[in-house]
């Protein structure tokens, strides 16, 4: 007898899954890697539309295993899902948490779907989700760009609005953003300029003084439309908090030496670099911010009433505000711009107007 050509495929070997092995099981799923999973039609019908037709088109009950492309851990996982009483693991890394969720979208497995959605966005506190690569600390960028591959829109929406504290300048956060959708990619980076930007704009109007707002149109990032919508969206500010100095006594020599421009601006400079690594705005609360040089050097200044902000209360609460205030996902910058779209529209009609008014006086 002659034996079989070196080149033959071997033959899988099988097991069966010891946690699935129901005595009225009545029908067998065979995972690719040669794992027997003995469940109930009945729940597979009921869990995915797919199984239900897939089942229905042939009776496969006592015809032997049904055959799935999926390996074991998956299917596991997604029957821990569809089974009551069954928990998803404990930990799972975010490359079998991607095929899962692309197994459940194969077979249209609502329940597993939205117990994934679940998962990555922290709801379901029983799974943790974890990265293989070295960076743990962009875990919440890797998260987002998978939520976008699955097209999982609104999930992706708000797991942006986690990664905005990471700092996509590094050269890591480039690679990982280069790695996913393009259109992903422009999408949390315009996230984070725009956060930045009302971010800043927000901490500078924390000075009314003649002299900031003289220097206003040099400082402030963003087009002039976007920093009209910024200031509109943050007016209700508590106005207490704001420090008042008057620009016009140093010009005049009255004040000489004052040091609060240079005290100001070193702070702004500050607060720009913590938001160009971290566009949250979260470490504008943090003790180690509070009590920085930058921030005791102005308070401390006897010529204005920068000494009120010597009531940490009351800072915190503006910058607070502030934080909460500017949106943090594109979805909402962009309801907020379109909110402000007609004011600046009737603004634009009236500024039409005053100026046809004034060429025909002076005509």
């Amino acid at each position: 007898m002659s034996s079989p050509p070196s080149n033959a495929p071997k033959k899988l070997e099988l097991t069966v899954h010891p946690e699935y092995t129901f005595d009225d099981a009545d029908i067998t799923l065979l995972s690719a890697d040669g794992t027997l999973f003995k469940v109930h039609s009945c729940i597979l019908r009921m869990a995915s539309s797919v199984f239900k037709d897939m089942l229905s088109a042939k009776c496969v009950e006592g015809d032997g295993p049904f055959p799935l492309k999926e390996g074991r851990v998956v299917l596991e996982t997604i029957l821990n899902i569809m089974y009551p009483f069954r928990e998803p693991p404990t930990s799972m890394s975010l490359s079998h948490f991607r095929e899962v969720a692309f197994a459940a979208d194969k077979y249209n497995i609502v329940a597993v779907t939205d117990a994934l959605k679940g998962i990555i966005l922290g709801t379901r506190s029983s799974t943790h989700l974890h990265t293989e690569s070295e960076r743990e600390d962009f875990v919440s960028v890797e998260k987002y760009l998978l939520a976008w591959d699955l097209g999982w829109t609104t999930v992706a929406e708000d797991l942006s609005s986690k990664a905005i504290s990471c700092d996509l300048s590094s050269e890591a956060a480039l690679d990982l953003l280069l790695s996913g959708d393009r259109a992903a990619m422009k999408t949390l980076t315009s996230l984070h300029r725009q956060r930045r930007i009302w971010l800043y704009n927000a901490f500078s109007t924390l000075c009314e003084s003649s002299y900031s707002l003289h220097f206003s149109e040099v400082d402030s990032p963003g087009t002039d439309y976007e920093q009209r919508i910024c200031m509109r969206h943050i007016e209700p500010l508590f106005k207490t908090a704001r420090i008042s100095h008057d620009f016009h006594l140093k010009q005049m020599g009255k004040d000489s030496k004052c040091r609060f421009s240079t005290y100001w601006w070193k702070l702004k400079a500050k607060v720009r670099n913590m938001l160009d690594t971290d566009a949250s705005g979260d470490q504008l609360l943090e003790e180690t911010f509070l009590e920085s040089l930058e921030v005791k050097a102005l308070v401390n200044l006897p010529c204005c009433d920068s000494g009120k902000l010597s009531d940490g209360k009351l800072l915190r609460g503006y910058l607070q505000y502030i934080v909460d205030r500017v949106p943090r996902t594109i979805a909402d910058f962009q309801k907020t711009m379109d909110s402000y779209q007609e004011v600046e529209r009737e603004l634009e009609l009236k500024r039409a107007m005053a100026a046809s008014m004034l060429s025909r006086l002076r005509s």
